[in-house]
Order: C-alpha cells, then structure tokens, then sequence
C-alpha cells in the first residue's frame, strides 16, 4: 500500500509540474507577443515624428533641441522688444581737434597780391602733426576694440552684394550718426543723409565689383567720375583716371579681409566703426580725417553723406561718399534727390520681432505635439519595462526554485565541503563546496587548481613558500631565482599597461569608474588621456592629459581647471598669468567680447576673455571692480573731467544732470 500510494503522488505531482510548465509557456508567449507589438507602437511614434537620437535619460535630443531654441528665441524676443539706441560713440580729443585744424590751415590764406601764405609757422605746424601722431596713437588703442554689438543685429545674415534697400539705409543712418559725433566734437558743421547720397555711394561701390577689381586697389577715378556725371557734378580730370593714383572728389574708402560674403547687420555696423576709428587714427596720415571732420583748410562746407559696400574677389570695399551742396547747386543736371529717406532702423527691428515671435510660436507648438508624442511613448516604454520586469521576477523565482531543490537533493546525497581538505596527497582549502584559487589562506599559498603549493615562489613571484607550503618570513627573491617559481597563473595587481593602454587592478579585478590618485579609470577600466571625464560623485568636469594626470590650475581651451581639478562653471576665477579676471558661464566657456549681467551687474570682457575695469567701453564706464558704473560721477584722468553715469550706465550728454550741473556734447561737466 505504501508503495502504491507513493508511486500515485510521483504521478500526481509529474502531472501538476507538466501543467504549470504548460502554463508558463502560454503565458510567456503571450507576454513576448504583447512585447513585439509594443516595440513596434514605439518604432512608429519614433519615425513620424523623426526621432534619431537620445538622451542618455532616455529622453528625446529633439525635445532638448527645441526647449534650447524656445529659450533663446524668448531672449531674443525680449531683447527685441526693448528700446533702440546706438551705444557706439566715437571719441575726440580736445587735444586732437586743434591740431587738425591748424595742421590743414598751414598754407592756405591767400592775400591781397594773390599770393599763398602760411597762416601758421612750420614750427606750430610741426607741433601740430606730433599732437596728432601722439593723440591718434592713444584713441586708436583706447577705441578700437570698443565696439557694442546689439544682439538683435546678429540674427539673421545677408548677401553682402545684394543688400535690402531698408537694410542699407538702417547702416546709412548708423554712420550718419557717427560722422556727426565727430563733427559735433570738432565744432564743425554735421552732414545730411539724402537718397541720392546713398545711391551715389552704392554706385560707386558697384563700379568697383563690375570692374572685378581688388580690395588692395586705388580709388576707381573713372568709376567714381562716371557716377559723378549721372548727377551733372564735376568730375577729376582723364589723367587723373588714368593715372595709378589719380585724384577724385568724393570718396573715402575703407578696405577689410574679414568679411565674408554674407554678413550680419551687426558685423557691417562693426566694420563702419572701425573704419571711422582708422580714419581718423590712422597716425600715418591725416587727408582721410581732414575729409571725415569736416576740416576744409579754414572753411567749412555743407555736405551730403552716403555709404555703400561691396564684396570683391579678395575682401571686403566701403565706399564712404561726402558731396558739397554747394557742388549740387552748380551741377548741370538737376537730377539729385536731396530728400532724406525715412529711417528704417525701428521697421527693421519691428519686422524682425514679429518675425521671431512668429518663429517661437512654432516651435511651441512643435514642442507641444513631440512632448504629447513623448508621453505615449513613455507610457509604451513603461509598460515594455514591467512586462521585462515580470518576466525576470518570473524566471528568478523558478530559478530559486530549481536552485533550492538542488540544493536540497545535493544535502541529502552529498555533504558540502568546508575547510582543509587533502585528496591524492595535496592540500585544498575549500568554501561551500568551492575551492579558493590563486590566494592565500592565512601562511599558505593555493594555486591556480586549488592545490597548496610548496618550495616555490608565489603571488607573482613576490614571496616564498617552503616545502611545508608556509610564507617564508624576510626572504626575497635573487635576480637568478635559485627555485622555480610557481607556473601557476599570476594574479594581477596595481598598474598593468595592455594593448597600449594601462590599466588598474585589485586582486586580478580591473578597477572602474574611479579615481586612482591623480589618474581616473572609465568604465572599461582604461586610464582616461587627453580626454573629459564627469565624476558624478564630485559632480564636476575633469581634463585628464595625455600621461592621464587631472588638468589643475590651467585653461583648457575656453574652459579653466581649478586648484583642485574641477572645470570652473557659473563662476569668477583671476588668472596670475594674464593678470585679469575671467568669468566662466554655465557649461564653463568662458564669456569672450560681450556684455554679461552676472548678480544683477553688469560687466563687460574683451576678445579673450579679459574684464574690462577703468575703462570705457563705448558710452559705457566699467570701474575697478569691472561693475558697469550706474547713477554715479566718474573721474576719468586720461580726459581730465567728471563724467556722469545714468541708471541705464550711458553718460549723460549736453544736459543738466541732478537738476544743477551742466555736462556738454562730450559728457564733460562744465
């Protein structure tokens, strides 16, 4: 009875385990059924909306993309919708402005017998041109590099020979309102925009690329007079056009290299500052400065003022045109539009935000549909990943399972083995029926089978077992070993350089994703070099160089590595070296030839990153401390005189400031 009763529960228990099993591979099937058909709702939702890269969260690079781009078209958008200003100024000494206008009134007073004679001695004459070299040398380097770019002006690029009317007549406008700033500061008559100045100018620049000429060449006499006879004006002579430098009338004309075909409003605005600057600076000559300030050998004349440009086949061709009224009276047509066209700097900005705001509109709603998009994937991911998870709790269950039933027959058939234990004459150490290999067990060394070893080196031939297998205490290895040393594998430990790379191991484990004093091991193990690394335990970039030792104290390109090793971000660092301050932004570049308000200050940094401190930065005054100075007298040595700083840090000009002190058409406070 026994026997049968046993024999019927072996049947009955075979038949609920083919059962269950059963079961399982329905319900496995099921769930990989169910797994495929989610995959592919994901791959669907990934290819209508365009998807080919992720984050390393799993989250969509596009969505990032644009939430990037939403948050830098609201700044553009804001910055757009604030009022307009030139914040450019052009500076003139006091100094300067005399010895201009007696250097060109040297020899030009004719008197009664008609004859020339100097107003001014050679020796004032003299004089005048050292003040001039000497002033031109200080306002050049104090200026040049003071251009403000409006960010507003680097958003969208043109063709630089096709240029939109409304386009070219904003820059009019721009350099209008710099020529005046110098004539104002000479005391000298301002000039006029008019509709036919500018189309002269942008004549003339055309003759220069009709006739492909280079940026290296003379004036284009015959260019300019052809232009100049369309108006009836008078024109240089034949030879003049001739002639390598030949003379001509009208034009000042400013060459650059760095302009590429198409450009920015703000990088033409850059262009025409600096060309101003030259002009006036140049420190070589001083014809140009005479023309541009309006000097005219002790007279002063009314003229109209236009500006063109031209890209040519080796650079960059501005032609600045000046026309006296008094040329237009006399000419022989009377075909010049002396009527100033409107100024289009507001329209051009007005059409720009909508533009923008019409871009940022879409991309909401870009982001609105790919974020409604993400959610369902995220929801198909979601439920993939609780299948995969049910589905290994499943198979880790059957798994202790099967391992418990093992063990448990294993328990009854076998005793586990632990400790000592010696079979065919050699010792073996063993732990849960496992035997240790290639380690030592208290004195005694087991090799790479488990076995005791005995008489020999050991541990990558470091130490010396005797022929009872115990560690031989103080005995070190000769260089001619007098004993073989063990055959068995080495374990491996420290520093191990393979396949050109090195390598850092513990008890033949390879160390990963870790500091190992100055050197960090990624995740396969390998020592970083010439390369970045995140420490998420430090949350902090590292730049390990080429020998694999951390960056410290220095730049690495636009980034800097501090003292302790870390990529400064979000903060200020003063550098011995270039004895300057420097300040890093979020992502750690460091901020280079702009505006940044940091903590509610302003501070401006030159090209390379240097801040900018007791100095002027276009109309703008940056202190010892680099802050921008706002509602604040300012002495200023190098001009001799107290300046005042409005609440928007602009000086104050030709007005009363505090309801008591008058400055003038400088800032100076008279």
């Amino acid at each position: 009875m026994k026997f049968r009763t046993s024999t019927l529960a072996l049947v009955t228990t075979a038949t609920l385990l083919a059962f269950n099993v059963n079961q399982i591979v329905h319900a496995d099937s099921a769930r990989q059924e169910k797994i495929a058909q989610l995959d592919r709702q994901k791959a669907e939702i990934i290819k209508a909306n365009g998807i080919d890269s992720f984050t390393s969260n799993g989250g969509w690079y596009a969505i990032t993309q644009i939430q990037d781009k939403i948050a830098s078209l609201e700044q553009i958008v804001s910055s757009l919708k604030n009022p307009y200003s030139n914040k450019n100024t052009i500076k003139v000494s006091r100094e300067y402005a005399t010895a201009l206008k007696t250097f060109f009134n040297s020899n030009v007073k004719e008197n009664e017998k008609g004859e020339y004679v100097p107003v001014v001695s050679d020796e004032e004459e003299e004089q005048a041109k050292k003040v001039l070299i000497s002033e031109s040398q200080k306002l050049k380097q104090s200026q040049l590099d003071n251009f403000i770019s409006d960010p507003a002006d680097e958003l969208d690029k043109y063709e630089l020979n096709n240029l939109p009317k409304e386009i070219l007549v904003e820059l009019n406008y721009y350099a209008l309102d710099l020529m005046n700033q110098i004539r104002r500061q000479m005391g000298l008559p301002e000039v006029t925009l008019a509709q036919s100045s500018i189309d002269f100018a942008d004549k003339v620049a055309y003759k220069n690329l009709e006739a492909n000429r280079s940026m290296w060449d003379w004036h284009y006499v015959k260019g300019i007079n052809e232009v100049a006879r369309e108006y009836g004006l008078r024109t240089s002579s034949k030879n003049d056009e001739e002639e390598k430098y030949g003379g001509q009338y009208y034009e000042n004309a400013f060459k650059t290299s760095s302009i590429d075909k198409e450009v920015t409003v703000g990088q033409l605005k850059k262009e025409i500052y600096e060309a101003f600057v030259i002009f006036l600076y140049n420190g070589d000559e001083f014809l140009h400065a005479q023309s541009i300030a309006g000097v005219n050998y002790g007279t002063s004349r009314d003229e109209y003022f236009g500006i063109s440009m031209r890209s040519l086949k080796d650079g960059g061709w501005f032609s600045f045109i000046s026309i006296d009224k008094n040329d237009i009276v006399k000419s022989t047509k009377k075909n010049f539009n002396t009527q100033r066209p409107v100024d289009t700097t507001l329209t051009n900005r007005s059409s720009l935000l909508a533009k923008k705001e019409k871009e940022l509109r879409d991309k909401k709603n870009e982001l609105s549909k790919l974020q409604t998009a993400f959610k369902e994937y995220e929801k198909l991911t979601k439920e993939v990943n609780d299948l995969k998870l049910l589905e290994e709790k499943e198979k880790k269950e059957a798994e202790d399972r099967r391992s418990s039933s093992q063990n448990q027959n294993k328990s009854q058939s076998k005793p586990v083995k632990n400790g000592w234990k010696k079979e065919n004459d050699s010792w073996y150490y063993y732990k849960d029926n496992q035997r240790l290999k290639n380690t030592w067990q208290g004195d005694y060394w087991l090799g790479a089978d488990g076995k005791m070893v005995k008489s020999a080196w050991v541990d990558n031939g470091r130490y010396y077992v005797d022929d009872n297998g115990k560690y031989v205490v103080g005995k070190k290895p000769s260089t001619q070993s007098q004993t073989k040393p063990s055959q068995s594998k080495p374990v491996k430990n420290g520093w191990q350089k393979e396949s050109g790379s090195w390598y850092y191991y513990d008890n033949d484990q390879r160390v990963k994703n870790t500091w190992k004093g100055s050197y960090y091991l990624k995740s396969d193990g390998r020592m970083a070099e010439s390369e970045w690394i995140y420490d998420n335990s430090y949350k902090a970039w590292y730049y390990l160089k080429s020998n694999g030792i951390y960056v410290r104290d220095s730049w690495q390109g636009s980034y800097y590595l501090k003292s302790n090793g870390k990529m400064a971000d979000k903060e200020w660092i003063y550098d011995n070296y270039y004895q300057s301050w420097f300040y890093l932004k979020e992502g750690g570049a460091y901020v280079n030839h702009q505006w940044l308000k940091i903590d509610g200050v302003w501070y401006y940094f030159k090209s390379g990153g240097y801040m900018v401190s007791n100095a002027w930065q276009g109309s703008y005054y940056l202190k010892s401390s680099g802050a921008m100075a706002v509602n604040e007298w300012i002495y200023d040595s190098y001009w001799g005189g107290w300046y005042y700083l409005k609440s928007d840090g602009s000086y104050a000009r030709n007005e009363i400031v505090q309801g008591k002190y008058r400055v003038d058409y400088s800032g100076k406070w008279i």
